[in-house]
Parts: structure tokens; sequence; C-alpha cells
């Protein structure tokens, strides 16, 4: 493992444990499939709405397995004798015949904060912006209105504990919000750690409004002592290219096969 990839694992050192639970220092020693079994798997992850039986960490030379005891024999099986990338297509197929739901994203550590960045025309959410926010929020989600009915008390009690967490950065164009950098919940996520989502309307992309609230949420939470991930879907090449912008480093891949129900076996 390279020094700089060992750095970043060591600086990740909480997420990969509590993802995987997997010591670090088998992480970083250790070449080929990795497979272990964890009584977790069999609970949802706190803050989580489903099951994850199984989760894993793909890099270069490397691919962690933490799976619920009852599938390690089988799985150990399946992946005798694969690649890599092969065992994460056999998984795929493997558990999608199972009716699990698979999937596979980039995974991004932080190396550091360029302090030349102006930040300063982002601003996190406040009470008086509920209006623009729903009315971003209709934009971004057409058939939000239909889903949800801004009326409602819990919509506004919901923003206002938005607020309250200061987890909302958003840049203005012509008085409405043009794009939202956030908190995305994440499943096994320790303490110290925060996710990065982006949200940005379709007339104002590629216009510098998404690298400048990324930049005010990633500034502001390591003000607060957060480490942020960054997440993404191996098409979205612009997320890529915004993440290594705004100073990430690519690490490898997470996959993960979830259930709405508890599983004990493969049947």
């Amino acid at each position: 493992m390279k020094r700089k990839d060992f750095d970043m694992f060591l600086k990740y050192k909480n997420y990969f444990e509590s993802w995987l639970d997997i010591p670090i220092d088998k992480v970083l020693q250790s070449r080929g499939i990795l497979l272990s079994s964890s009584e977790k798997r069999k609970h949802k992850p706190d803050g989580w709405r489903l099951y994850l039986p199984v989760c894993a960490f793909e890099t270069e030379s490397a691919l962690f397995i933490s799976c619920i005891p009852d599938w390690e024999d089988e799985l150990q099986s399946l992946l005798r004798d694969t690649s890599i990338s092969e065992a994460i297509q056999k998984m795929q197929k493997y558990f999608h015949k199972m009716f699990l739901t698979c999937d596979h994203h980039k995974f991004y550590g932080f190396k550091s904060f360029n302090t030349q960045i102006d930040i300063s025309h982002a601003v996190a959410f406040d009470i008086t912006h509920f209006e623009k926010y729903l009315a971003f929020y209709q934009k971004i989600y057409p058939r939000f209105s239909e889903l949800v009915n801004p009326e409602e008390q819990w919509v506004l009690d919901d923003f206002i504990k938005t607020v309250a967490k200061k987890s909302h950065y958003c840049v203005f164009d012509n008085d409405e919000i043009a794009s939202v950098a956030y908190s995305e919940n994440l499943p096994n996520k320790p303490h110290k750690l925060t996710n990065i989502a982006i949200k940005t309307l379709p007339e104002y992309r590629r216009k510098g409004y998404a690298y400048i609230a990324c930049a005010a949420f990633i500034h502001n939470h390591l003000q607060q002592g957060l480490m942020p991930i960054w997440e993404c879907d191996f098409s979205n090449k612009a997320s890529e290219m915004l993440a290594e912008k705004l100073g990430f480093y690519y690490m490898g891949n997470v996959f993960s096969a979830s259930s709405v129900s508890a599983v004990d076996n493969g049947k």
C-alpha cells in the first residue's frame, strides 16, 4: 500500500473499523480477498432504515468483506480462486438472485482544505429561508408537492431542526437557492465523520455554485471537528471532478447488500 493510502486509511480508522468490523491493522496489511463474519451484520446500523448483511471495501490490491456468520462458508466457496473485480461481480449476481439491493460506489477521503476558496457567498440555512427551501426542493423533485404537504406542521418543524444543526449550506442567485450542500445519512458512520451531498438546480450547474456550497460545508464542519467523506456513483464524472477539486482523495469502492428485514441465511 502506498504511503499516502496508508495515511488516509489511518485518518479514517474509525470509519473502516465501524463499516467492516475489521481492525484497521488487517486492512492496512492485507492483499487479495479478506472475508470475515460479524454478528453486527444481523442488526440495522444506528439511524439506518435497512439491514446490511454484507459490507465490503475494495482497493486496487485488496477486497475486505464483512458478512453475517451464516453466509461466511457459502461466500468463501463462491469467491474461491477469483480476482477482486470478479468477486464483486459474483457477489452482485448472487445477492440480486436473493432479491437484495446492491450498492457499489466510489469512496473519497478528505486531504486538506484550500483556504483560498471564497466561501463568503455561501450561507447556512436559517429560519428565513423556509419558503425558498420549499421552492428549491419542488424544483429538484417535481413530485415534491404531491408527496409532501408544505402546510403540515412537521415540515416546518423538520426544517427548524435542520437549521439548528447547521448542516445545510446554500448559495443564492437571483434571490433563489441555486445549490445546497448538506450532511447525508450514512450507515455505520462513527462519531466525528460527516457525509457530504450536493443538490444544484439544472440552470445553475457548471457555474461554480456547488463548489462554493460544498467548500462552505467542509470549512464549517472541519471547524466543528468533523471529518468529511464523499461517495459517488461510478458514472458520475462531475461528482468525481468536484470531489478532487475540493481536496478529496480517491481511496477505493464501498459495496453493500441491503435488505428490509433481517436475514439469517442464504435462502
